[in-house]
């Protein structure tokens, strides 16, 4: 057995019956794990010695939290966790879902295939996670830097430190500090910064964070300095979006540009159990969504455009800027390179997580669904229009879906095509993988049950090599060929 040995696994294996036998209810594990490990920050020494008793928390919290008079949660099928049922019979998968969603706009160009020459490729490896710097406090993202082979890590906490990605170092010098300006509990804090597609002539960056309880922020700057010492100018704020809701949880938090130079953003439903406000459904409401804004331009009433082919535009009662709608909580999403396809991890509430391919106008069914199954009564999960899942899973092997990317290095060449993703899931994450043939999904060859890191995020290098990030020991980890 793994790390924690025979006492972990006995825990784990008693998480899993209780989890088998309750559903639960308003303290849902996907915000209870991120919110119940802020207190483990305090660095790798403790988070080893607390090992044991997190598990042992987090299973005395689910009990605590069951719905007594919910049905007993269903097993579905998921990578690295044994063998498992198949899923109950549920609407003809939407076409539209195999569809690149990039190319659907028309705009994006495939890049061409790695160029591996000189690169040691290891077919058939053992793979670990090689630890690269330590000393990080909750990193939630890693960035590139473009044009440069240093990166950034986005600390939870509100700071923005330098990296390099030869690793052998810890945190470089500060990029940005918003230390004194986010609220950072639970699931707040700085949650994510991208660079605008032409950040070598404007210097300009974005950056998504929550400067208050409940309230979410998506502003620019401009960056001043150059390589190493490339900072944030701190009173060239803009601010473009604000949002107000009434709880202080699901947030979403991802910015992304499509190679359309459009800008991606991931909010979360609102907060609370259930999606009280119906946010996720309502088209008058930018909560629960992926929006698609344009940040070269502006109006009177918006600090940003509105992309004349966004899927809302000219809808009465409609806010323009959605592009996708029915999400809970996604937590993640990446475009591949090479195929176009963006892949959206939501995470569930009481009984499933999910991983879907991004449609423009997709409504991927939350409140009315979770996962492929119905959360309310009324619910039809054959409902036309819905756009289902590539992929679920239950309670039983994880509770909040961290996504990832597809593989597009050279190293690990067994890798290529196929979509990493993982869980939260204390005390050890596990690193799972899917290859997707004709908008189906199926278990890949990456299963790691135990990684040795609490994951809260992935990061893509330009050469396509993928790192993650270790949320409670604050560490920077590459995916490599285990050593012989």
């Amino acid at each position: 057995m793994g790390r924690g040995g025979a006492l972990l696994g006995a825990l784990r294996g008693v998480f899993v019956a209780a989890l088998q036998g309750a559903t639960l209810a308003p303290c849902s594990q996907g915000d209870l794990a991120f919110g119940s490990a802020a207190w483990l920050r305090s660095g790798p020494a403790i988070f080893a010695s607390m090992r044991v008793l997190l598990s042992l928390l987090l299973f005395i919290s689910a009990v605590c939290c069951a719905d007594r008079t919910s049905q007993p949660l269903a097993v579905v099928e998921a990578p690295g966790r044994g063998p498992a049922p198949v899923p109950a019979p549920v609407a003809r998968e939407n076409p539209a879902t195999a569809v690149p969603v990039v190319a659907m706009a028309g705009v994006f160009e495939p890049e061409p295939g790695p160029d591996c020459a000189g690169v040691r490729q290891q077919v058939g490896a053992e793979l670990h996670l090689a630890e690269l710097a330590k000393g990080f406090e909750r990193p939630l993202q890693l960035v590139q830097l473009p044009g440069q082979d240093r990166f950034l890590v986005i600390e939870q906490g509100g700071r923005v430190l330098h990296f390099s990605s030869r690793g052998g170092a810890g945190p470089g010098a500060l990029f940005l500090d918003l230390s004194e300006e986010v609220v950072a509990e639970g699931e707040q804090g700085l949650l994510n910064l991208v660079f605008h597609p032409r950040f070598a002539t404007n210097q300009r960056v974005f950056v998504y964070s929550t400067p208050g309880p409940g309230d979410v922020l998506l502003s620019e700057y401009r960056v001043v300095g150059s390589g190493a010492q490339l900072r944030v100018d701190p009173a060239s704020e803009r601010v473009l979006l604000r949002l107000e809701q009434r709880f202080s949880n699901h947030y979403g938090g991802q910015l992304l540009f499509g190679p359309d130079g459009y800008l991606f953003v991931g909010i979360g439903d609102g907060g609370s159990e259930g999606d009280p406000d119906n946010n996720a459904q309502r088209l008058d409401s930018l909560m629960g969504k992926i929006l698609r804004i344009d940040v070269d331009s502006s109006s009177a009433e918006l600090q940003y455009g509105i992309p004349a082919d966004n899927p809302f535009v000219g809808r009465e009662g409609a806010r323009a800027e959605i592009w996708a709608l029915g999400l809970r909580n996604p937590w993640r999403f990446s475009i591949d390179r090479v195929s176009g396809r963006m892949w959206i991890a939501d995470v569930g509430a009481r009984s499933w997580e999910e991983l879907s391919l991004g449609v423009a106008g997709g409504n991927y069914g939350w409140r009315k669904l979770e996962g492929r199954r119905c959360f309310e009564e009324d619910c039809n999960p054959l409902r036309a229009g819905l756009v289902p899942p590539v992929w679920t899973y239950g309670r039983d092997r994880g509770m909040s879906v961290i996504g990832g990317h597809v593989y597009r290095g050279c190293a690990l060449p067994d890798l290529y095509g196929l979509y990493l993703f993982s869980d939260y899931a204390p005390p050890d994450s596990p690193l799972w993988s899917l290859h997707l043939e004709g908008g189906l999904a199926r278990p890949g060859a990456v299963n790691l049950e135990q990684t040795g890191a609490v994951i809260s995020s992935f990061g893509e290098g330009p050469d396509g090599e993928l790192y993650v990030l270790d949320h409670l020991a604050g560490r920077v980890l590459r995916l490599e060929a285990k050593p012989e």
